[in-house]
């Protein structure tokens, strides 16, 4: 990937594909600092369902907490 080569990837264009800028941020909190990111469309698909779980997950635990009074 590389901008001479025409294979950048801008974040305007990577929403424009239909993904969340919050899923890249998964993806990338995800993969070790010191391991290549595997950014492939599979991975993007499995950082976008493992996020949607999380956000379920939170979700459930919001319903499931007392009101503060």
């Amino acid at each position: 990937m590389g901008k001479s080569e025409g294979t950048i990837l801008t974040l305007k264009g990577f929403t424009d594909s239909g993904f969340d800028p919050m899923e890249l941020r998964y993806l990338f909190l995800n993969t070790h600092y010191r391991k290549f990111l595997n950014f492939s469309r599979d991975a993007m698909e499995g950082a976008k369902d493992a996020l949607k779980g999380l956000r379920s997950l939170l979700m459930e635990a919001e319903i499931g907490k007392p009101s503060p009074d």
